[in-house]
């Protein structure tokens, strides 16, 4: 893959990357199963001043072939078996921020103060029978499964040079 960054002024950075994916079914995988491989590609900016930070992030992957296992946490028989997932796509946004209060009102110990949310589509790009059985027929835009599309996530850190302490 390649990725760049640019400081287009202080404080003020862009970024991006295009990678290409690849993993390997591996032994014990299915007759026909097939090597998962993808690109993807991400974009965005980080901004910071000061004690607060902020990050925006596009990114969209592109899965030429997606690998699924057999897990008894999806709903099958927890053999571990890989087996070929199609064609999928998956895109979304990030924002996260972040503000060290104790900076912004003078104090010497960090207590960065973070939140991040994430929206994320994923979709199936191609109709077909799956060998999985919870997933059966799969058609062209299903949504893929175990993939949530809303996320959010926030922490509190006190950091001192003897201890640090995080609630997430």
């Amino acid at each position: 893959g390649v990725g760049l960054s640019y400081a287009a002024r202080p404080g003020v950075s862009l970024f991006g990357g295009v990678h290409k994916g690849f993993a390997p079914p591996g032994p014990g995988a299915a007759e026909g199963t097939e090597v998962e491989h993808s690109v993807n590609y991400e974009f965005g900016s980080r901004v910071q001043r000061g004690s607060v930070g902020t990050e925006v992030v596009g990114f969209f992957n592109d899965y030429g072939n997606l690998l699924g296992r057999d897990t008894l946490a999806t709903g099958g028989t927890g053999e571990g078996r890989l087996f070929n997932g199609g064609k999928a796509r998956v895109y979304g946004l990030e924002t996260s921020a972040q503000w060290n209060a104790a900076t912004a009102m003078g104090f010497p110990p960090a207590l960065p103060i973070r939140l991040t949310y994430t929206f994320t589509h994923a979709e199936f790009r191609n109709s077909f029978q799956s060998q999985f059985g919870p997933w059966g027929n799969v058609r062209i835009g299903d949504a893929l499964p175990y993939v949530p599309r809303h996320q959010l996530y926030a922490s509190v850190e006190s950091d001192h040079q003897a201890w640090r302490a995080r609630l997430e």
